[in-house]
């Protein structure tokens, strides 16, 4: 629950005047909608800010996929692949990226101990699998060696772009607004709103109940003189005439039974003030 609306409830819980109470409520609607605007208002550079952040994530998955597709392959020409996958580390830190295709173009074995074996000219099932998946490594070395280099590219973006949001005034309007927004039920609060002038309206109907009168012969109700409505009361019955009327029947249910069936009869009440 936000400060907002514990200041609205305050306001019925201590019993403050109802016009007090009713713009206590209003001033935390209004207050929320201001702010929604206001969040609004940032959602621009927020977006942008979030593309970016996807930019990077998308590099760092391209980065993963290579990866697993490097060492799949490596898994299937090499006995073992982890060693298979530092020798080619190692090739590519000495001689770089392209010398280092080249040399495991020309020999596959430069990267490790290949499965299956080979003699002269026969060889094992195995041994062919491992030479056909050897011939791509070198197209998937390149691509995981490219992929990583965009993923350090974007850790880095990264690292800038939160140096970037902590500073950004806009994004810091956002994050004050949204601690100040954040559990606001606008829906919650218009409830009981509501109802907070229902049970007003409810109180002043029954404790005016016997100066309530039929407007002549007509299905209309409304406050005598003799209720004597202070001028909260009479500004409430007056902006909520629909509550005012029902809880005028509910009240001279008991205290004018006579009335209430006389009015119940026939066609819909109305409310005259």
């Amino acid at each position: 629950m936000t400060a907002l609306h514990r200041k609205a409830q305050a306001t019925v819980r201590d019993g403050r005047p109802i016009d007090d109470q009713i713009a206590a409520y209003g001033a935390a609607l209004a207050r929320a909608g201001e702010l929604s605007q206001r969040h609004s208002a940032t959602e621009e550079t927020a977006r942008a800010y979030t593309r970016r952040e996807v930019g990077c994530g998308a590099k760092f998955e391209a980065a993963n996929r290579a990866e697993q597709q490097f060492e799949r392959g490596l898994a299937a020409a090499y006995r073992d692949p982890a060693a298979a996958k530092e020798a080619w580390k190692g090739l590519v830190k000495e001689h770089g990226l392209r010398d280092a295709m080249r040399a495991v173009r020309r020999d596959p074995a430069a990267l490790g101990e290949l499965q299956g074996w080979r003699f002269l000219v026969f060889h094992s099932k195995q041994r062919a699998a491992a030479e056909n998946a050897a011939r791509e490594l070198p197209r998937l070395g390149a691509d995981y060696r490219t992929s990583i280099g965009k993923a350090a590219a974007a850790r880095g973006e990264l690292r800038q772009m939160k140096a970037e949001k902590a500073a950004d005034p806009v994004m810091k309007e956002r994050a004050a607004i949204w601690r100040e927004l954040e559990g606001f039920d606008s829906m919650k609060v218009r409830g009981e709103l509501r109802q907070v002038i229902k049970d007003h309206t409810q109180s002043i109907a029954q404790r005016h109940a016997q100066h309530i009168e039929r407007v002549g012969s007509t299905k209309e109700l409304r406050f005598g003189e003799g209720a004597r409505l202070k001028p909260d009361e009479a500004r409430l019955i007056q902006a909520h005439p629909d509550l005012a009327k029902s809880a005028m029947m509910d009240a001279i249910k008991t205290a004018k039974p006579d009335l209430h069936k006389a009015l119940t009869q026939g066609r819909s009440l109305g409310l005259r003030l």
